[in-house]
């Protein structure tokens, strides 16, 4: 008899987990919905980004859901009344600043989210007893728009020449070619990619990048998803990427599979690697255009690659034993048949004309004979 709320939270991650099949992600959310039907008191609530409700949700039995258009009262409720429950207040007309700004754009919950904590930290900065939130702070900020697009320009720029390499492990598309944020094993970087460890780091600091892991995995991602949107430099390297991201989305199940298989003895990873034809030109060709940045994923190309390699070796051994030798074979006892008889015939020419001179010479023998030349007859 106790009403109970399940809250996911993120649920368009379905939509981008290379290992949940499509269908299984589109069934899970009205399946859902039945449980909650059936269950006095549970109420099911979904958070997806918009566009993936219009175009997965739709039709697939979910017909209830809130809109993000969120009205005048309710950003007064988030910008104002949660301030003065916390016993603060903005300077002057901020909060109504605050309020047009985050009208005028899209995902602006989390901007205004973060954007007053930033105030907020940099009010007890300036000091620790401060209760009121500044013009000046906001202003510095770069304001709703530019808050966490400038807080990631600064950031990536103390390491600009991971940049390709930052954005290759952290951004991903899906097979609808929308951008997301990848969730990244940050053990394997800190491994193998010292420096783009250190890059990183300096987004955890910036809270720009946050923990998605679990106790068994210490896996890190974007903080917000409006750097996918309002990040130039994120948007600009995505949109020069697209073929390259579309590639990655179409291996990517496999290329996890593949590197889940290196650390179970019980799994064979040779049936993950790439082969079709299309995947494996396009991965070649990335890799020697220095495209991928990502260490794991090179290995795996380099694998599939050397795979092909030794497929190819052993197709041409077997033509070689089974087609060529043969043919090689027959064609030489041909040849050494066709050469012998031929030197019969030769031999049988020449034992012919042989006979016939020895022939001829006796006949004159026995002329001379005939004529009593006996010396002659004799030579």
């Amino acid at each position: 008899n106790n009403p109970c709320v399940f809250f996911i939270d993120q649920y368009e991650e379905f939509f981008n987990d290379t290992s949940t099949q499509m269908e299984q992600a589109l069934n899970l959310a009205p399946l859902l919905e039945k449980i909650a039907n059936q269950i006095p008191g549970l109420k099911v609530v979904i958070s997806i980004r918009r566009e993936y409700l219009n175009n997965k949700l739709d039709g697939y039995g979910v017909k209830n859901y809130v809109d993000e258009h969120i009205t005048s009262s309710e950003w007064d409720s988030i910008i104002i009344e949660q301030a003065e429950l916390s016993g603060l207040h903005y300077q002057g007309n901020l909060a109504e600043k605050i309020k047009e700004d985050a009208s005028n754009i899209g995902y602006a919950l989390p901007i205004v989210e973060f954007m007053l904590n930033e105030l907020y930290e940099k009010a007890i900065e300036e000091n620790k007893d401060a209760v009121e939130l500044k013009k000046h702070h906001y202003n510095d900020l770069g304001g709703i728009k530019g808050v966490i697009a400038n807080r990631a320009q600064e950031a990536i720029k103390t390491a600009p020449e991971l940049t390709s390499t930052f954005f290759d492990y952290f951004v991903g598309q899906n097979s609808e070619g929308k951008i997301y944020a990848r969730s990244v094993d940050l053990s394997i970087i800190q491994q193998e990619q010292p420096d783009l460890y250190k890059l990183v780091q300096s987004f955890i600091n910036e809270k720009l990048v946050v923990d998605c892991g679990s106790k068994e995995e210490a896996k890190v991602k974007l903080a917000h998803d409006v750097l996918l949107f309002e990040w130039k430099m994120l948007k600009d390297w995505a949109e020069q990427h697209k073929d390259y991201l579309s590639w990655r989305s179409a291996i990517d199940g496999q290329f996890i599979q593949w590197e889940r298989s290196l650390l179970d003895s019980n799994q064979r990873c040779k049936g993950l690697l790439i082969t079709n034809k299309e995947q494996f030109r396009y991965g070649k060709k990335a890799k020697k255009n220095k495209e991928i940045k990502n260490l794991s994923l090179a290995r795996y190309v380099n694998a599939s690659i050397n795979a092909k390699r030794i497929r190819f070796a052993k197709a041409s051994f077997l033509f070689a034993l089974f087609v060529v030798l043969p043919v090689a074979l027959g064609s030489y006892f041909l040849q050494k048949s066709n050469q012998e008889e031929m030197e019969r015939a030769v031999k049988a020419k020449n034992d012919k004309l042989l006979i016939e001179e020895s022939n001829r010479l006796l006949e004159l023998a026995k002329k001379e004979n005939d004529s009593g030349n006996y010396d002659t007859a004799m030579l």
